[in-house]
């Protein structure tokens, strides 16, 4: 006699077959999404990195020298932090409140950057006649080093230090 627990002789509740088929469709859904999202904010592979942290490097010295305040939130990670060559530093917030008047500015002439996933690292030089907070720095060129990451699809800024320049 065949047992009535039978695959065979199992009745398919019509409740039971509806949650199966919502949570399949559910858990379809959810990787396709999951998916999408990845794809869309994929971390390029940069051929030439050098090339890309240079292109970085200007738009961050535009942005500030056209005191664009939008470009510059927008450009600048969440846990952006600067330190200064003068000992100071700024978080996001800070550097976001700080009057920066820039009138001419030239980048040096290497510019060296190391892609590691979601992270560029650049460091660089700059010649810059500024004013901070009313103070006017020397024209000098000056070491830089920037930390870029790769979020919503695009390079933030997410560390930046200025150094003094070179005593010899």
């Amino acid at each position: 006699m065949a047992s009535t627990n039978s695959p065979s002789n199992r009745r398919r509740s019509p409740l039971r077959v509806l949650a199966v088929g919502l949570a399949a469709a559910g858990l379809a859904l959810g990787l396709v999404s999951c998916g999408s999202d990845t794809a869309s904010d994929a971390v390029p592979t940069l051929a030439d990195p050098s090339a890309t942290g240079r292109e970085l490097a200007e738009r961050f010295i535009t942005i500030l020298k056209n005191k664009d305040s939008d470009a510059l939130a927008d450009f600048l990670a969440a846990g952006f932090q600067i330190q200064r060559a003068d000992g100071s530093g700024a978080t996001r917030e800070e550097y976001l409140a700080t009057d920066i008047n820039i009138s001419s500015f030239e980048l040096g002439e290497t510019v060296t950057a190391v892609q590691d996933g979601a992270t560029l690292t650049v460091r660089w030089s700059l010649m810059i006649d500024e004013t901070i907070n009313g103070e006017v720095t020397g024209k000098a060129q000056a070491p830089r080093l920037s930390a870029f990451v790769w979020d919503n699809n695009d390079w933030r800024l997410l560390s930046h230090a200025n150094f003094n320049p070179p005593t010899k």
